[in-house]
């Protein structure tokens, strides 16, 4: 009885044992990945600057001819994906020009490359508009960034961040990315929503 008694609580303990063995794997593991996800996260530097303006694009004087242009495959003409991620109650919508414009009927060089996409809400109180030029940042007439304004690092890539004074729910972002220039405006999106929307610009 004794013997029995003996091996009933052996075979409790190792199987104490072998519990709490695994809960201190469990949460090694946990542990490890928070780490790592923390290591990751830690990378991003965001710094918001406070801007008096956004471009006007009303000013540029280019003669953009309707014969000249041409469709394309954006994404294999930028060499990236331009369409961003966005937050689900902000869906996709175009100024119509979705395209580029080639001398010569359409033939020759590309002489303009800026391309506009819209996003909005249904009530249209949330809007993305993303703009792409190749090469080079799209031009504009305002010069937001020529002072020393400090820079943020989104995914390794440096990104220059304002913020209207007169609005706080616009926000201006512009960035170079395997040599795609983009700039993001973005109204009535948070903070946390542009960062996120830039991020998945730049997988």
């Amino acid at each position: 009885m004794k013997k029995t008694v003996v091996l009933l609580l052996a075979i409790v303990m190792a199987l104490l044992a072998f519990v709490s063995c695994n809960d201190d794997e469990t949460t090694t593991d946990a542990s490890s990945v928070l780490d790592n996800v923390s290591q990751e996260t830690s990378e991003d530097v965001i710094v918001v600057n406070k801007i008096d303006a956004i471009p006007d694009y009303s000013k540029m004087n280019i003669a953009l001819m309707a014969n000249d242009y041409v469709f394309v495959d954006f994404n294999e003409y930028y060499g990236t994906d331009i369409t961003p991620t966005l937050p689900e109650d902000i869906c996709g919508m175009t100024d119509g020009s979705l395209g580029i414009l080639k001398r010569n009927g359409g033939t020759g060089e590309v002489y303009y490359d800026t391309l506009t996409i819209h996003y909005t809400n249904m009530e249209r109180t949330r809007k993305v508009n993303v703009t792409v030029d190749k090469l080079h940042i799209p031009a504009d007439f305002c010069n937001l960034f020529d002072d020393p304004y400090k820079v943020s690092v989104i995914s390794g890539i440096e990104v220059q961040i304002g913020r209207m004074v007169y609005d706080e729910r616009i926000y201006y972002a512009e960035f170079m990315f395997k040599d795609v220039g983009f700039r993001v405006v973005s109204e009535g999106v948070s903070e946390v929503e542009l960062v996120s929307i830039i991020a998945s610009l730049l997988d």
